[in-house]
């Protein structure tokens, strides 16, 4: 379960479809940071992150440092970036996850709450030239959980009974830091903690993650094509089926 966490609600914009499955169902759907880098490659920056999963990264002519990262672990992968070389781990890259948007006491104020998105989240997430239509499938839905715990609770009993270890499930916010593509960074921390630093130029999208730390084929070969259900979550969560075409986002939130 997600420790210290200032959490006051988490936003997910998904194809009305898929929200509604999991707003009504609670079939949550999860993906990997190989895809996601493989999405930037596809839809951009935003839509996907190139950074995902680094561990460590230098320069090319870094001899001492190559060789040592190379050998941090038995299953890294390395990428050329101009001068940099990016080091992750494979089972990491594979490891199971699902983002979501974090509403947090960070960045609100008390009594009622007015918490202000970035524009930019939404324009990740949507497409400014989809004209709205109620009986088109892709058309975007936003749901709002507003008890994270308990949605927590759900997530991980779920994740249970289908095999996974209650100590594999990970609940955490995204911490971001500049230093993820500089020269000579490493983050010290066992793996897979690198799934949850970005980059600062993904700061908008204030993400808290779910992540399977798991190498077990079964277990990711099922999740790879099968969403679980956690069950409805219409007492905890609402859904509205628009995204702002406003240059921001307001949320109030009553505590």
């Amino acid at each position: 379960m997600s420790k210290n966490l200032n959490g006051l609600m988490l936003i997910k914009i998904l194809e009305a479809q898929f929200g509604y499955l999991l707003y009504s169902k609670g079939e949550i759907k999860f993906s990997t940071a190989k895809k996601w880098i493989d999405d930037e490659k596809k839809y951009g920056h935003g839509k996907g992150d190139q950074f995902e999963a680094i561990f460590a990264s230098t320069f090319s002519y870094d001899k001492t440092s190559n060789i040592a990262y190379k050998n941090m672990y038995s299953d890294v992968e390395t990428e050329r970036s101009g001068n940099f070389i990016h080091y992750r781990k494979r089972s990491t890259l594979l490891s199971p996850a699902t983002s979501f948007y974090l509403v947090d006491n960070q960045n609100c104020t008390c009594n009622n709450v007015k918490h202000v998105i970035s524009e930019n989240y939404f324009k990740d997430f949507s497409n400014e030239n989809q004209k709205i239509n109620l009986i088109d499938k892709t058309w975007k839905s936003t749901i709002y959980i507003r008890y994270i715990h308990e949605f927590e609770k759900r997530v991980l009993k779920a994740l249970v009974n289908i095999g996974i270890k209650e100590k594999d499930v990970i609940f955490s916010k995204i911490h971001y830091d500049a230093r993820i593509r500089d020269v000579n960074y490493i983050t010290m921390k066992q793996p897979p903690a690198e799934l949850f630093l970005k980059d600062c130029s993904l700061q908008h999208q204030n993400e808290w993650r779910i992540v399977i730390n798991t190498h077990d084929p079964d277990i990711l070969n099922y999740l790879e094509c099968t969403p679980i259900r956690v069950g409805s979550i219409s007492d905890i969560s609402k859904i509205e089926y628009k995204v702002s075409k406003n240059d921001k986002e307001v949320v109030y939130i009553k505590k």
